[in-house]
Parts: C-alpha cells; structure tokens; sequence
C-alpha cells in the first residue's frame, strides 16, 4: 500500500468512526460535532477560538454543510460565511480521539483534538 492509499483507507475509516460516534452521542452534542472543524476553517472573529487574522486557517478537502453553517449561527447570530477556495489549506486534518481509540460513548467520556498541520 502506497502514502496515498494509506492516507485514503485512514481518512475513510475517520469518516466512518465519526459518522458512529454522531450516532452514539446525545443529539444535543451533535452541534459540537458540526462547528468544530468550521472554526479551524474560518478563525472567525464572531466565533469562539478566534486568536488573530494571521492564525492559519483552512482543512484539506473540507468544505462546511448547512448543518455546520447553522451551527455556527447559533453560536452568533452575525456570523457569514462565503464559500471560497483557500490557496492554501495548512490544517491536515482534525481528529477525536478517545482512550485506546475506542468508540463508544458515556457521560463522561473525554476526547483528545489531534490537529494535524503542515506548512505546505
């Protein structure tokens, strides 16, 4: 197996892992789910994380749903959003991690954001 490959079945896997972790959460923490990557995407002002104009912003091959732009509207009611191609996308990827990499999920699970960045 190939980087490529390798990169392709891990990301596939992520997704799947996700997708079930979604459907074991409680609906109300869904909404977490959904504006987490859209702060790394944006590094809005009117959202919360923001730092500065020069923090890098953008996830390969991420591009936000309504369901995470609503979210974030919630958050603040002024947020924008216009769809646009980054030059360049320096956020590998964002990923959940919880102990042994398990997937389940109880009241007082905790979850490690691994964020993974390259200079491109």
């Amino acid at each position: 197996m190939d980087h490529a490959e390798a990169l392709s079945a891990f990301q596939t896997l992520n997704r799947t892992r996700i997708e079930r972790l979604s459907t074991l959460m409680p609906a109300k923490a869904h909404f977490f789910l959904e504006v987490l990557p859209l702060l790394f995407q944006t590094n809005n002002p009117v959202l919360p994380g923001y730092i500065s104009k020069a923090t890098p912003i953008g996830i390969v091959d991420y591009q936000p749903n309504n369901r995470a732009l609503d979210a974030a509207k919630t958050i603040n009611h002024g947020f924008l959003y216009k769809r646009h191609s980054l030059h360049h996308y320096p956020i590998r990827g964002l990923y959940l991690i919880n102990d042994n990499g398990l997937l389940n999920y109880h009241a007082d699970m905790q979850f490690e954001l691994w964020l993974i960045y390259g200079q491109g």
